[in-house]
């Protein structure tokens, strides 16, 4: 009995032992977890970095060297940075450039150009991130995918970054349509595998019952799930909390008064019941077929994988500070980094090593918290707030005061003194932006009051970022000196040269003139007058940017548009 005791002993010994040591493992486990904070995903970082900022990394593409400027920025990298300012000013010569490869066929570079725009400077940038979205709405395809020219079906990769840059726009007040962004969920619920999976080139379901797709893989399904969780929060599906924890106990965001709540409805044609569906079954495969070194584009899987975790925690609410999918997919890019600070899987060692760099950095997640938090900064004993404060709000994400008086005549009143500093106070009162408003001069009323106080003051309020248009232009008799000097964004061409456009070939000749001119000075057309489909057609044909008139939409009130 003796021996036989002492054997159960040494036996629940070496058990609790074992236990010991499984315990001591797990809690080293935790405790060792990796953050974007850790010193060696720190050091991984800045090894990417500095290869980025090398003539190693010399990826000529557009999208490439977007992605180059992407990381510098959120690695905290000045504007002026050489490659931040050299990829900014490759991106506003192609759109110029209309027929540009990289942004008439790669819808890759379309997204990452308006990601990095909008993270460097969506007011200096704005025209360029405006026709960069209407690009991207004008190439939709039918089925509400984005995909290769030639091709019928939509891509899931090319959809992933219009999606994620319809978004990242939003943020900074830019916005793609209501239907654009509808069509493309659609398109996402109707192209899911049924296992939850997404493959490459989308079969389009002929309802929302799931069909075979071929392909399927783990960097399709993470950029397709993503892509359904940012969808959900654009149009507003998802669940958010109610109260934006970032706002101050004393103030109350401001939403869109309601007159009959009980009778009001959110339309949307994605039904939300289907959309859940959809994102449980696409939550399953990625639990299930967990892996952070897939073989193939790994790096751009992890970039998909960091924005879909990201999205996914917004929704829901929550946030791992220690997720196992980050640790060891930060372990996995330690352990396989090059000597040189690059990685190189599938999409070459520039863009494989900025992929890998936004993993660790948490691109998304610092995207997200930019976006959400209170006025893009911290409030620190009241500075920064109205000396008003018993009558303020939030308004687009700004501490303003509220007032009675239209923010228009308000601003109109003020336009002769725009470097006033009330000027500057009634933009912050009304919660506006100076990029979001475009102020139109006659030709004719300009040159009869040109001076060089009327001059100054144009280029006081071409500072600040308001936009300016030269209208009825072609009306007015002068010397085209003015279109060389003056500080405008665009020229309005006059409804006396549109309304017989398809009609008479000489005021075709004349449009097609001021088009190729203006353009020529690196400026913007817009047509007023547009009443008639054929109008419409010849200024398309002739590369007139935008156009006006009844035959678009009739003059509206506010609350109407």
């Amino acid at each position: 009995m003796g021996g036989r005791a002492v054997g159960i002993v040494r036996a629940a010994a070496m058990r609790a032992a074992v236990l010991g040591v499984a315990i001591l493992f797990a809690a080293g486990s935790k405790a060792s977890a990796l953050t974007p904070d850790s010193p060696e995903v720190r050091a991984a970082v800045a090894k990417a970095v500095k290869f980025l900022e090398s003539d190693e990394a010399n990826d000529s593409r557009l999208g490439a060297r977007a992605l180059v400027g992407l990381v510098l920025l959120k690695y905290g990298a000045p504007a002026d940075h050489p490659k931040i300012v050299a990829a900014a000013e490759s991106i506003v010569r192609a759109v110029a450039n209309k027929e540009a490869a990289d942004i008439k066929n790669d819808l890759y570079s379309t997204g990452l150009a308006i990601i990095f725009l909008v993270t460097l400077d969506p007011s200096k940038y704005h025209n360029e991130i405006i026709l960069l979205l209407k690009s991207y709405e004008v190439r939709q395809k039918p089925h509400g995918g984005w995909g290769y020219p030639e091709r019928e079906t939509g891509d899931t990769s090319m959809t992933q970054y219009a999606v994620l840059s319809a978004w990242e726009a939003a943020q900074a007040g830019f916005s793609m349509s209501q239907t654009s962004l509808e069509n493309v969920a659609i398109w996402l619920l109707k192209t899911q595998d049924p296992s939850g999976g997404f493959g490459y080139q989308g079969k389009v379901a002929d309802d929302f019952t799931p069909v075979k797709q071929s392909g399927v893989k783990h960097s399709m399904t993470a950029a397709g799930m993503g892509s359904l969780y940012i969808c959900a929060d654009l149009l507003g599906l998802g669940s958010r909390p109610e109260r934006r924890d970032d706002l101050p106990v004393v103030f109350r965001e401001v939403k869109p008064k309601v007159e009959n709540p009980e009778k009001e409805e959110v339309k949307s044609k994605v039904d939300p019941r289907i959309l859940r569906a959809a994102l449980n079954r696409g939550n399953t495969w990625l639990r299930t077929h967990f892996d952070v070194e897939p073989p193939g584009w790994t790096h751009y899987y992890l970039y998909a994988l960091e924005r879909y975790w990201s999205f996914r925690e917004l929704a829901e609410g929550r946030s791992d500070k220690e997720p196992r999918w980050y640790n060891e997919g930060a372990r996995m890019l330690i352990r396989t980094q090059a000597e040189n600070g690059s990685w190189n899987s599938k999409a070459g060692p520039t863009a494989d090593t900025a992929f890998g760099a936004l993993f660790l950095l948490r691109s998304s997640k610092k995207s997200i918290e930019k976006a959400r938090s209170f006025n893009a900064g911290v409030m620190v004993v009241g500075h920064g707030l109205p000396r008003q404060t018993d009558a303020v709000e939030v308004r687009l994400g700004r501490v303003v005061v509220k007032s009675d008086r239209d923010p228009t005549e308000e601003l109109m009143a003020l336009l002769d003194r725009p470097e006033h500093a009330d000027f500057a106070r009634a933009l912050d009162a009304n919660g506006l932006a100076a990029y979001v408003l475009e102020l139109e001069i006659t030709e004719t009323l300009y040159l009869e009051y040109a001076s060089d106080a009327v001059y100054s003051a144009l280029h006081e309020l071409r500072e600040m970022g308001v936009h300016l248009a030269i209208d009825d232009f072609g009306t007015g008799y002068s010397s085209l000196a003015y279109l060389r000097n003056l500080p405008f964004d665009s020229i309005k061409i006059d409804r006396a040269f549109v309304s017989r456009l398809g009609e008479d070939h000489e005021d075709e000749a004349i449009v097609n003139a001021v088009v190729t001119l203006i353009h020529r000075v690196g400026k913007r057309v817009v047509a007023e007058g547009v009443e008639t489909e054929r109008q419409l057609e010849v200024l398309r044909e002739l590369g007139c940017d935008e156009a006006q008139g009844f035959l678009l939409a009739r003059p509206m009130p506010p609350e109407q548009i």
